[in-house]
């Protein structure tokens, strides 16, 4: 018998997210959203930024994930 080499890690991990991640997931989630800003009414994107930055700050329960690659959050 031979022995097996180690797993190798998945490329791509979706965990629960840490608290000290949330800049991170707030640069993460903003950019994702800014990629359409430019298909928006400006008055609509505004609105949308604003949601989406109040969403973010709330401190209420909510399941917050992320998507990991080779230590680096991706999504």
């Amino acid at each position: 018998m031979t022995d097996a080499p180690p797993p190798t890690p998945p490329a791509l991990r979706v965990r629960d997210a840490r608290p000290d991640e949330r800049d991170a997931i707030r640069a993460l989630t903003l950019a994702a959203y800014a990629e359409h800003a430019h298909v928006m009414a400006p008055s609509a994107w505004a609105a949308l930024e604003t949601a989406v930055r109040a969403a973010l700050d709330a401190d209420g329960p909510a399941d917050r994930i992320v998507a990991e690659h080779r230590g680096a959050l991706v999504g």
